[in-house]
């Protein structure tokens, strides 16, 4: 799918899934995740590092955090300004006390389809983490943040990809290829290309796939054939899928346990 063979979706659509997104990405960040400590900081390095970045990469210079969520990983980048694009930063700052979205120099409460004026051609780095599968339009977004990007800017787009439309929060299916597609319909070049991450297969679901790239000069070559770098080996991911699927049966058994199972209540409904 190209960008400008992107379908438009009706406007109810768009607003029905936005509903149902934010929703979901509130409770998930708010209620079920916990606020972030040392631990959830290294991670974050970690995860930086394995995409070839390092602390001092931008000092000086704007980094641009699209769907940032509720607080601020690119705090890994020393002595940067950062700026946020996250459509619920407003309510994150309102529902979260340790949310430290205040502490980045800009924040714009708005969709990352929405363009941000005083961002163009200003950023050293624009990245997206874990966000643009939750977004209708993901070609917009794309599109967006190239637009933010000085000539010699980089970005970083790191997204969990899969086949099918999974939920209401992940409406579109990302695949390697159209992700690739889109970057390059944006006017990137691709420096390198990842599989996985430093930490699993994934960030939730499907399995993560990540593009570093810089804005593409006339005639320079749009690099999608770049190489594909798995940052897990096929030892640790099998030996991550005997863990998930060990844990998937112990949650089973506690729900039976402790009588959360539906299909328990079911029995026990019948036999009264």
């Amino acid at each position: 799918m190209s960008m400008s063979a992107a379908p438009d979706h009706a406007p109810e659509d768009i607003e029905q899934c936005e509903r149902s997104a934010q929703v979901g990405e509130l409770t998930c960040h708010v209620e079920d995740a916990p606020p972030p400590d040392a631990s959830v900081r290294q991670r974050d390095a970690d995860l930086f590092r394995g995409f070839g970045l390092k602390p001092g990469d931008f000092a000086d210079g704007l980094v641009v955090d699209v769907g940032a969520g509720p607080y601020l990983r690119t705090k890994y980048f020393r002595d940067a300004q950062i700026a946020v694009i996250e459509p619920l930063a407003d309510e994150y700052r309102r529902q979260a006390p340790w949310s430290d979205l205040n502490d980045a120099a800009a924040v714009y409460s708005q969709p990352a389809e929405q363009s941000v004026a005083e961002l163009l051609g200003q950023a050293a780095c624009v990245l997206s983490l874990n966000a643009i599968d939750h977004a209708f339009e993901p070609w917009r977004i794309l599109a967006n943040m190239r637009s933010y990007l000085k000539p010699d800017g980089l970005m970083l787009v790191s997204v969990d990809v899969h086949d099918v439309d999974e939920d209401d929060l992940h409406p579109v299916a990302l695949t390697p290829a159209l992700l690739t597609e889109l970057a390059v319909n944006a006017g990137l070049a691709i420096e390198r290309r990842y599989l996985y991450t430093p930490h699993g297969r994934n960030y939730g679901h499907g399995f993560a796939y990540t593009i570093v790239a810089r804005p593409r000069a006339a005639g320079e070559p749009d690099g999608s054939d770049s190489p594909l770098i798995p940052l897990r080996s096929t030892g640790q991911l099998a030996w991550e899928e005997i863990s998930d699927r060990a844990g998937s049966v112990a949650r089973r058994v506690k729900r039976v346990v402790t009588g959360e199972s539906r299909t328990v209540k079911r029995w026990l409904g019948k036999a009264a």
